[in-house]
């Protein structure tokens, strides 16, 4: 892992920086560790958590009403919002080359089931078995939905239902023990798009409604006699069986009764994880007990502000927004932040495709700036501030890019009262790479007021250069850990910036190396690998 430091010069050169605590409105550290499902601003005002917002009323329940009505025999009651979820990192269920049957007992529990789609089981986004219109269908993600053209009574009473497709011919449709409709379908599924298999529901979503039990799938296309089909009498799994949840366990996670087990957990626990950020020791401090988090697409941080706490002065609202950012890969089209959409002043922060910071002021105007970040790896720095009535400055790495004339202001009328970070309110937007240290100040920093340091409150110092035969740079050796760096130039867009191979040797205070004159002027900094 690598730090920028502030340092970067022709001859030395180097700024003290502190930031004024007092305006501070949002800042996150990130330094909660790993474990946490929540980050908390300095102040302990505002509450982020990391990804989706866990509803335990949506969790599907353990219920005793089963098709047998057997003691001991449960099954799967779901309220049309969760469902369950397993993993299938061996590509097990990934069997729709081949002929494969799908089965499962259902009971409505509603007479007016309203919604277009809903699913009894999906896999891979490739496969599933459920409901479209009311009617059941096999779908053929991404293809067709093969429509068996029967509708199914509100009854509130158990049904058996399956599907049995034969590559080249087509799906066989069984209600109840009973052959209902040969639909022809002699095209392939498409290849998995993922390794997740969604019980009472279908790709990760279109929850069922109602109750479910023996949800069974099968390689090969089995005959009438072969189904689970008498509700008294369950069938024990067949040879050719590779998924057959009972739902009789006491209590979530549910467990397939063949090897492997496919524990199926709650879409809410599922979804949380899969939106959240992680916690990662790579930050710009390098400090033993520092943390940052890492983005990947579709994760992002929800803090609500149910107490103002975000409240920019309408008549003259300055700010600063701030952040320490790094990415490996480009980002994408706009990668956003820090994203406010409310009562106390609409903005946010992103980056461009091409590297360069963008401020949006909600219901007002969206303004790139001409500031870039440089493709190196390395953690860097970046702020925009606010002037009311003037300008955008725009800094990275405590030094200012560009300012962009802006007279605009901002609106207050907005009713979205939850930050939002690492994606646009609205989670769209997303921003990939690593974040820490985001901060809203409610007044315009100067530039020496920025959180730029690495270390917050140290100054590494710069290089300084003395020319005769050779060029001798030296930096301090406290604090320790810096490494030299050139490039030909500082535009951030052609600068190119490489670590100075030679060892340096102490003298004194310093760290010291010698370098042959060259024709063309050179720019050295310190990094903190």
């Amino acid at each position: 892992m690598k730090h920028l430091s502030a340092g970067i010069i022709l001859a030395g050169l180097c700024a003290t920086a502190q930031l004024q605590a007092a305006t501070l409105m949002a800042g996150f550290e990130f330094n909660e560790g790993p474990g946490s499902a929540t980050t908390t601003s300095k102040d302990g005002q505002l509450v982020g958590t990391l990804g989706q917002v866990v509803d335990r009323n949506n969790d599907p329940l353990l219920t005793p009403n089963s098709p047998s009505q057997a003691g001991g025999d449960s099954a799967l009651t779901l309220n049309g919002t969760g469902f369950l979820v397993a993993e299938d990192p061996d590509a097990i269920l990934a069997i729709q080359t081949n002929a494969f049957t799908i089965e499962a007992w259902f009971n409505w529990d509603s007479v007016n089931e309203t919604r277009t789609l809903s699913g009894f089981v999906g896999y891979g986004a490739t496969y599933k078995l459920g409901f479209l219109n009311n009617k059941v269908v096999l779908t053929a993600f991404g293809i067709m939905d093969i429509d068996s053209g029967y509708y199914m009574p509100y009854d509130l009473a158990w049904h058996h239902v399956a599907a049995s497709w034969e590559p080249g011919v087509g799906v066989n449709f069984y209600i109840d023990g009973v052959l209902m409709a040969q639909v022809p379908y002699t095209d392939a599924f498409r290849v998995p798009q993922h390794n997740y298999l969604t019980v009472g529901g279908e790709n990760l979503g279109n929850a069922f409604r109602g109750s479910l039990d023996r949800l069974r799938i099968h390689k090969g296309v089995l005959t009438l006699e072969q189904l689970d089909s008498v509700a008294a009498a369950p069938k024990a799994p067949l040879p050719g069986t590779v998924v057959a949840y009972n739902f009789n366990e006491a209590t979530l996670p549910c467990l397939s009764a063949l090897t492997p087990t496919f524990p199926a957990g709650t879409s809410e626990d599922f979804m949380s994880k899969r939106t959240s950020p992680t916690f990662v020791t790579d930050t710009p401090s390098g400090a033993s007990s520092d943390y940052a988090l890492s983005f990947v697409s579709g994760n992002y941080i929800l803090a609500p502000d149910n107490n103002s706490v975000i409240a920019l002065d309408t008549t003259t609202p300055n700010f600063t927004l701030e952040a320490w950012v790094k990415f490996g890969a480009l980002p994408q089209a706009r990668s956003v932040l820090f994203g406010y959409n409310g009562p106390g002043g609409a903005m946010s922060f992103s980056i461009t495709q091409d590297r360069r910071l963008f401020v949006t002021t909600y219901g007002v105007a969206d303004s790139p700036s001409q500031a870039f970040i440089p493709d190196d790896g390395l953690w860097h720095h970046v702020a925009v501030v606010h002037n009311h009535g003037q300008n955008l400055q725009f800094f990275v790495d405590g030094v200012l890019g560009h300012t962009l004339n802006y007279t605009g202001g901002l609106i207050f009328t907005r009713t979205d009262t939850t930050l939002t970070i690492g994606a646009e309110p609205g989670l769209y937007n997303p921003y990939v790479g690593l974040l820490d240290r985001v901060r809203l100040t409610s007044g315009a920093l100067t530039p020496d007021q920025l959180d730029y340091l690495a270390i917050p409150g140290v100054v590494p110092g710069a290089p300084s250069i003395t020319t005769g035969t050779v060029q001798e740079i030296a930096w301090p050796t406290v604090p320790a850990g810096y490494k030299l760096q050139s490039s030909p130039t500082l535009d951030p867009a052609t600068a190119v910036w490489t670590f100075v191979p030679n060892t340096p040797f102490t003298v004194g205070t310093n760290y010291t190396v010698y370098l042959p004159l060259t024709g063309e002027k050179m720019f050295y900094r310190l990094v903190k690998p």
